[in-house]
């Protein structure tokens, strides 16, 4: 898939998707992401295929999933496999607990979870990426998968209550055995951190693209806590500064 974000419409762009396709046979689709806001992520407003099928089927840990546009998705999938490999490591899953997913995505780690767990629940902001989880799960045959949808510090909030000031009564919330979690580039929100702080799971794993704000979470959730046990990097854009890394941290006391 050839994802282009542009500002507005263009005939050179259609041409562009016409010479693609036909330059490139392994090109099934390409799409235009229309945004009018001034930001360097790769999600549009509005979306338009100009070339071949809206979403795109890649395998990944023997789990076939259906990719939109908007929806993410680890690029370089050989790589994504060692990653993989190395989050379920660090989970260390029996096939009894209940997981948490946050920054869920297409539900690339979700439905590995869910395979190796009782229950996997993935938390995702993004509609479009719950839909494509939704159907993944359904493709895969996974039935004890469910998705909510939201920011996470909210879904923390109101699902788990955690940080309501109107909590009473007798607690509702689920028992989670895990976390993972695969923020953006930014890391974790404050709030998200306080959160997984008061949750203290026994065992928390969190994926960062960025070594820095990795290095700034971890401090927070070691603090009070959390133990740190191993840091595995993965290079998934060798020849580049970009540096993926898993960590396994473990609740302490």
């Amino acid at each position: 898939m050839v994802n282009i974000v542009a500002s507005g419409p263009h005939p050179a762009l259609e041409r562009l998707a016409r010479e693609l396709v036909k330059a490139f046979p392994a090109v099934a689709s390409v799409v235009l992401n229309l945004t009018r806001r001034k930001a360097q992520v790769a999600v549009g407003e509005e979306e338009r295929v100009l070339a071949g099928t809206s979403a795109i089927l890649e395998r990944l840990g023997g789990f076939l999933f259906e990719i939109s546009s908007n929806s993410f998705f680890q690029t370089n999938t050989e790589q994504a496999e060692r990653l993989l490999d190395a989050a379920l490591d660090a989970l260390a899953l029996t096939g009894s607990e209940r997981v948490l997913d946050v920054y869920a995505g297409a539900g690339t780690f979700t439905l590995p979870i869910a395979k190796r767990s009782a229950e996997a629940i993935g938390v995702e902001s993004s509609e479009i990426a719950v839909r494509d989880a939704e159907r993944n799960a359904e493709r895969n045959g996974i039935a004890n998968v469910r998705f909510w949808k939201g920011e996470a510090m909210e879904v923390l909030r109101d699902r788990l209550e955690l940080g309501r000031r109107d909590a009473s009564g007798p607690s509702s919330r689920p028992d989670i055995h895990a976390v993972l979690v695969d923020p953006p580039r930014a890391g974790l929100h404050p709030g998200v951190v306080d959160r997984l702080i008061h949750l203290g799971a026994p065992r928390l794993v969190y994926i960062s693209c960025n070594p820095s704000t990795l290095g700034r979470d971890l401090a927070l959730l070691c603090e009070s806590r959390f133990a740190l046990e191993w840091i595995q990097p993965v290079d998934m854009f060798p020849h580049t500064p970009h540096i993926e890394c898993v960590a396994a941290l473990k609740r302490a006391g």
